[in-house]
């Protein structure tokens, strides 16, 4: 069985990922969003300096069962919506993604788009 991942988005997020323009989606590291992509603990390995942000990468230990093996985005709370496998989550450093924040996040990479599936949510 399949686990899904929600998320409305804004209509700007949104239009840049049914393009093609975007295909990564970044998230906090916080225990809210660990608990929604059911990761266990993350093990952030870099150090942070005074020239930059970490720049080794973190380890991710995920619960036993089922990780979100879908994305389907919503255009805000509207009815639209597009759908896209999960092809990797990672922690990167947030100063270099769309959030702009001097902390690490989750990195969801988006894989093949299921037209499919949109027909049915």
């Amino acid at each position: 069985m399949d686990k899904n991942l929600f998320l409305p988005l804004a209509a700007v997020w949104y239009d840049k990922i049914k393009s093609g323009e975007k295909t990564t989606e970044y998230r906090e590291l916080k225990p809210y969003w660990m608990k929604r992509l059911n990761v266990k603990s993350v093990n952030l390995l870099g150090k942070k300096n005074s020239d930059g942000p970490e720049r080794r990468p973190a380890s991710i230990n995920w619960n036993s069962g089922l990780w979100p093996d879908f994305v389907i985005f919503s255009r805000g709370y509207t009815s639209e919506r597009i759908c896209f496998e999960i092809s990797g989550v990672s922690v990167v450093p947030g100063i270099n993604s769309d959030l702009k924040i001097d902390a690490p996040v989750f990195a969801i990479k988006l894989g093949k788009r299921i037209y499919e599936y949109e027909k049915n949510c």
